[in-house]
């Protein structure tokens, strides 16, 4: 964990490594403790939410989820 820019808390995070799967515990765990929301510069950059009151957060917050499909492309 860094602090990147010194405005955005940073992890690398890459749930496709090979360690993610057997190392998910102590990775959601060290999260949780120090970050629980934060960027990571893997696959272009992408935030990642592991506190439940983040992703309870980001869930709730239309600007980030919402069903707008002004395309009418979503088929489910």
């Amino acid at each position: 964990m860094g602090e990147g820019d010194g405005k955005k808390p940073t992890y690398h995070f890459d749930r496709n490594a090979p360690e993610y799967r057997s190392q998910f515990k102590q990775i959601t765990a060290e999260m949780h403790a120090k970050c629980p929301m934060a960027w990571s510069e893997t696959y272009g950059g992408h935030w990642v939410a592991a506190g439940s009151h983040e992703v309870f957060e980001l869930a709730r917050c239309p600007a980030v989820s919402n069903d707008h499909d002004i395309h009418n492309e979503r088929r489910g």
